[in-house]
């Protein structure tokens, strides 16, 4: 702590342990009640983390609410990479079950405007590239597939989502790729106790943090809370091309997520198994484009 923040006298240094994340996590406060949030990592991450900090930088310059970049280094005799970041006051918007439904499509409103202007962030041109969504997502989506069929789990809407994302992907070729998140969903939003929201956790770096912006605006929480997401991101209804687009994505989202699951997080893999045939429902057998959890006009 004395190499990373000498020039602080620290009264509280709290260890926080949510998150999937494998990196050391900690709540400091110093005397002038400054907060920050520190993540000590191991350092044959350092490039991963540079990354990471630099793009948070970048988002920053352009006024994205999120924790802002401090400081970033090596510590501990060079064993370790560290991030410096301030603290985000407020509550994870795992909360967000507990308030009554207008409140949800609110904040879901403004969940979306943040997701639009992160998308929105010019490109440093270093990070284009020449492939075309469709060749990128492939690449990885299609191992995910084959990692699926070779763990044995058994799924018994799994054709039908299979079918209809091979039925559909012909439709990614033409996306549009910006800056995306990569993993904007209600557990790394705060919101604070006058309503505002800021956004956390930008570790994912899939697809370089370079893709279609459309992939980030599957279904998260509420009904409510998702509806509002889609009208705040596309200021009022989407056109029916988004429609298309985010059943291709959603289908194959929740076999990928069975993926995921089996072998790195088992403990979640009833949870994704559930969530297909939950996804099956929503699209009424894959037949209908719009999923019944959407409000048109939030009715």
């Amino acid at each position: 702590m004395k190499e990373i923040l000498n020039y602080k006298k620290i009264v509280k240094i709290e260890p926080i342990d949510i998150g999937l994340s494998k990196d050391k996590k900690y709540f400091i406060e110093s005397i002038d009640r400054e907060r920050f949030l520190l993540r000590i990592a191991d350092i044959s991450k350092y490039k991963r983390h540079e990354n990471e900090y630099e793009r948070m930088k970048h988002m920053d310059r352009h006024n994205i609410p999120m924790s802002r970049p401090v400081d970033f280094g090596i510590c501990n005799d060079g064993k370790n990479v560290y991030q410096l970041l301030t603290w985000c006051e407020g509550e994870n918007l795992g909360t967000l079950f507990k308030l009554q439904e207008d409140e949800q499509y609110k904040i879901g409103l403004l969940a979306g405007k943040i997701l639009r202007k992160i998308h929105s962030v010019p490109i440093v041109e270093t990070d284009i590239t020449t492939e075309n969504w469709n060749e990128r997502f492939s690449s990885f989506i299609d191992k995910s597939i084959d990692d699926f069929g070779k763990s044995g789990v058994t799924i018994e809407s799994a054709n039908l989502l299979l079918d209809y994302f091979s039925d559909n992907r012909y439709l990614l070729k033409t996306r549009h790729q910006c800056y995306i998140h990569g993993d904007y969903n209600i557990g790394n939003l705060i919101i604070s106790s006058g309503g505002d929201l800021s956004v956390i956790d930008w570790e994912i770096q899939l697809f370089n943090s370079y893709g279609d912006s459309w992939k980030e605006l599957l279904m998260q929480a509420t009904p409510k809370y998702s509806t509002g997401m889609i009208h705040g991101y596309f200021n009022g209804e989407p056109s029916e091309d988004f429609w298309h687009i985010l059943a291709v994505y959603t289908s194959i989202d929740a076999l990928s997520a069975v993926t995921w699951a089996y072998y790195r997080f088992p403990e979640y893999l009833d949870s994704k198994i559930e969530k297909c045939a939950e996804v099956i429902q929503w699209y009424d057998n894959m037949k209908n484009i719009i999923p019944k959890w959407y409000l048109e006009n939030n009715k």
